[in-house]
């Protein structure tokens, strides 16, 4: 499934499951839908497509994973775009949440300092991960565990990503898109792309409240 169409086709879906969800009263003011700027998160901008009089997808712009994640917990948010292992912790911590569907698969990078030009180069480097509960620190791992490789990881907000390698406070990143290359743009490269080390790898989940997704009225 390429992005276009798993866009459009998540559209579809949150418009069916905000329609039929207007019928309970506490949905009728609004979805509250959290999300982090990153390209998985794109269908967000489309809810004036879905949205009409009677309802409203009320995107709620987070710069964090673990801001997000416990509005989540907390029910500050409806429903939320979530790192794949994030979400799964969280249900499994008792967050009476459900998994509604895959964002999209594959799409980050590990991008480094201009000066990295070989994976073995990443010895002892400081690499930067968007959480410890990600796709990315599995598949990070995954790479520097086939070359006998290690790194200092650090936690970081993808927003700061980009920042962060230029000013040589981290030696490389792996992240989704739009910071990759927002990374290079300003002289970092790509070493290597998320899948070529997993290929068709999930990144993201659309979870909501059990509420939402188990009312009568829900898809």
């Amino acid at each position: 499934m390429n992005r276009r169409y798993a866009l459009g086709f998540l559209a579809g879906f949150l418009a069916l499951s905000a329609t039929k969800s207007v019928a309970n009263s506490k949905f009728k003011k609004g979805i509250k839908i959290g999300y982090l700027p990153i390209c998985d998160h794109l269908i967000i901008i489309a809810k004036d497509i879905f949205s009409s009089d009677e309802f409203d997808i009320v995107p709620i712009k987070f710069a964090n994973w673990a801001d997000l994640s416990e509005a989540l917990r907390a029910k500050a948010v409806d429903g939320a775009f979530l790192l794949a292992p994030l979400g799964l912790m969280l249900r499994g911590s008792g967050v009476d949440i459900k998994a509604i569907m895959a964002a999209h698969k594959n799409g980050s990078s590990l991008v480094v300092n201009n000066s990295i030009k070989t994976i073995n180069e990443l010895e002892g480097k400081n690499i930067a991960i968007p959480s410890r509960f990600s796709s990315h620190y599995y598949i990070l791992h995954k790479l520097l565990s086939k070359n006998n490789i290690k790194v200092n990881l650090v936690d970081m907000a993808p927003t700061e990503m980009p920042f962060a390698l230029l000013t040589n406070r981290i030696d490389g990143y792996i992240v989704a898109e739009p910071f990759g290359q927002l990374g290079v743009q300003r002289g970092a490269r790509n070493l290597i792309l998320s899948k070529d080390i997993t290929p068709n790898h999930i990144c993201c989940l659309l979870n909501y409240s059990s509420e939402l997704a188990t009312s009568p009225v829900a898809p």
